[in-house]
């Protein structure tokens, strides 16, 4: 496994990390207990990867009095992992000092894997642990943001979004439930929907979680079904995805653009605790290129959770 060399960014350019936080993501927080070893894991939700595109996760330390030890160094490394939850890259581990910020990058172009068919797009989740000194220990304060960059280019998709502080806790804490199942948008002729869905794994404040089967519905603004996927069962650890061509969906649409206005539904068989950890996120599309067009993340509360260890 190649594993790619972190780009330190200097903190003079905080204040633009601070320019992204006009979208949404879904950041889950969770410890994992190793020896010697143990991490929180901010793993963020589903995206996807083009040639021609880097993805950089960024993380920023801050140096806040109450929030964590006085000039406290973290380390940290990113992963990238399939819908099997494989790795398939991951960076070195690095140390980000109190009050700095670091960022990992991986070029699409530089992961040996022939992607979907006709654009080699891979549709990936990152995430990034955090060592830290005692399982107890909370990244109140830290920044997490995940961004789609065009080589060459300064255009960036993707947000980022503070890692909120929460007190106390019964140990039963999980996230909400996400953008909710239902979502309206548009599509036109040349672009796919893709909804994905991550089952997180088991948490120490938990059961044993078992696979949540999930299926899509596409509605028209009169509540006409147009198209609905298979049930697809998504087991924990792993993302699963549902995809629906503009050109599979019958009517012509607006006239001179083709554009069509639909409900998309996500339907669960869980139970509500089991499918309100789960992380969703949509994307359109365009596929001649493979490239996302636009994004709509999850909007989770989070709170942190204590994971077995593996």
């Amino acid at each position: 496994m190649k594993r790619y060399i972190t780009r330190h960014v200097l903190l003079a350019k905080l204040a633009a990390l601070a320019l992204l936080t006009l979208c949404f993501m879904q950041i889950s927080v969770r410890a994992q207990y190793g020896n010697p070893r143990t991490y929180q894991i901010i793993s963020a939700g589903t995206d996807g990867l083009a040639r021609g595109q880097t993805l950089r996760f960024t993380l920023f330390n801050p140096n806040v009095a109450g929030l964590q030890d006085e000039h406290e160094t973290v380390r940290a490394q990113a992963k990238l992992s399939d819908e099997r939850g494989n790795v398939i890259a991951e960076s070195d581990e690095v140390a980000i000092p109190a009050g700095e910020f670091r960022s990992f990058d991986f070029h699409r172009n530089d992961i040996p894997l022939a992607g979907e068919a006709g654009t080699g797009r891979l549709q990936l989740r990152a995430s990034c642990y955090v060592r830290v000194a005692v399982p107890e220990k909370k990244l109140d304060g830290f920044v997490a943001s995940v961004e789609i960059i065009e080589d060459g280019l300064s255009s960036t998709l993707l947000v980022a979004e503070s890692l909120p502080s929460h007190d106390g806790g019964d140990g039963n804490d999980f996230l909400n439930s996400g953008f909710g199942n239902n979502i309206v948008l548009g599509i036109v002729p040349g672009q796919t929907l893709r909804l994905s869905l991550f089952n997180p794994p088991s948490s120490g404040s938990e059961t044993q979680r078992h696979p949540i089967s999930a299926h899509v519905k596409v509605f028209d603004y009169g509540g006409n079904l147009l198209a609905q996927s298979p049930e697809l069962v998504i087991p924990p650890s792993e993302f699963r995805s549902f995809n629906f061509s503009r050109a599979a969906l019958p009517p012509a649409g607006e006239p001179g653009t083709g554009r069509l206005q639909v409900r998309v539904r996500l339907e669960l068989s869980g139970s509500p605790k089991a499918t309100a950890l789960l992380v969703p996120s949509l994307e359109i599309i365009d596929n001649s290129t493979g490239r996302t067009t636009a994004r709509i993340r999850s909007t989770n509360n989070l709170k942190q959770i204590a994971l077995a260890a593996l």
